[in-house]
This record gives structure tokens, C-alpha cells and sequence, in this order.
């Protein structure tokens, strides 16, 4: 091979080489394109975490929208009992104190009951735990507030409902 092919050869190798190895630009570029990438990433993870925020607050608005709607009836219902309900009913007519710290739902249940001589039935309420502080109130309100006030061992809200039939008091958590 003479001397001038092979300074030919060695030209065309490193012009290859050269042509394979990025340029400090072409580098450049590869990042800023990197970043850019990242940078939508991020937008779309905040936008979805932004997302996620409302609907938890949508959440939180709707439950406690139900909270103060269910409050504001034991109220009036308070009030009504107050200005007049029937004194002959067991339980109307009798006022009570609660005092139950993290008290078993139906240990609760069994009280009233003992007060009122009145059978409570309650079925699926194991689990349940109510904690109450009051003072001079019917049986009835009692009731609607153990329901109202009943939590799981996770703090959730036990959903109770009790309804009176027959003479007798029936405590249940509606269905799912």
C-alpha cells in the first residue's frame, strides 16, 4: 500500500469515526430533549396528583355535607322531642346520661335497653365503638346519636341506622 492510499484510508476512518461520535452540539441537543421529556413527565404527574386532590376534596365536601344534614335532623328532631313528643313512650319520657369512651356499640346498645326496658336488637355491630359525653336526654336521642357516632377500629364511620317495630328497638347497618 503506498503512503498516500494509506494517509487516505486513515483520513476516511477517522472522517468515520468522527461522523459516529456525537458533536458537542449534537450532545446538547440530546439532552435538552432529555430534559424536555422529564419536564412533561413531570406536568403530567402533577397535573394527575391535581387531579386526585379534588376528588378527595369533592369526597370530603359530600361527606361532611351529609354529616351536617344529618346533625341538623337529630337537631330538629331534639327540638320536636323537646316541645312535646309523646310522654308515654318508654323512649321519650325517660331522660338519660351517656358517658362511653371507645365503648363496644352493642355494650351501648344494652344500656339503653336496661334503662328503657325496651329489647334493642343488633346484629353485625361487633367491631363498632362509640364515645359520648351527654347528659339529660330520651332514650330516642341516645339511639339516633350512638348510631350516628358509631366508628370501626379504623376511625370510619359504622353508617348505623335503628328504627322502632313492634315495641321493640332494631339497630343495623343499611346494606352496601
Amino acid at each position: 500500500m503506498s503512503k498516500r492510499s494509506l494517509t487516505a484510508a486513515l483520513l476516511l476512518g477517522a472522517l468515520a469515526l468522527a461522523a459516529q461520535r456525537p458533536s458537542g452540539a449534537q450532545q446538547a441537543d440530546r439532552e435538552v430533549q432529555a430534559l424536555r421529556r422529564e419536564v412533561e413527565d413531570l406536568r403530567q404527574e402533577k397535573n394527575r396528583l391535581q387531579d386526585e386532590n379534588i376528588a378527595l376534596a369533592r369526597r370530603f365536601d359530600l361527606e361532611r355535607k351529609r354529616a351536617l344534614e344529618e346533625r341538623d335532623g337529630l337537631l330538629r328532631r331534639i327540638a320536636a322531642l323537646e316541645a312535646g313528643g309523646d310522654a308515654g313512650a318508654p323512649l321519650d319520657r325517660l331522660r338519660m346520661t351517656l358517658s362511653f369512651d371507645d365503648t363496644p356499640v352493642p355494650d351501648a346498645l344494652r344500656f339503653v335497653q336496661d334503662v328503657t326496658n325496651v329489647p334493642v336488637d343488633g346484629e353485625g355491630l361487633e367491631g363498632l365503638t362509640v364515645s359520648l359525653r351527654l347528659r339529660d336526654l330520651s332514650p330516642r336521642v341516645a339511639l339516633s346519636l350512638i348510631a350516628a357516632n358509631a366508628r370501626d377500629a379504623e376511625g370510619r364511620w359504622g353508617d348505623l341506622r335503628w328504627r322502632e317495630v313492634d315495641g321493640r328497638v332494631e339497630v343495623s347497618r343499611p346494606p352496601r
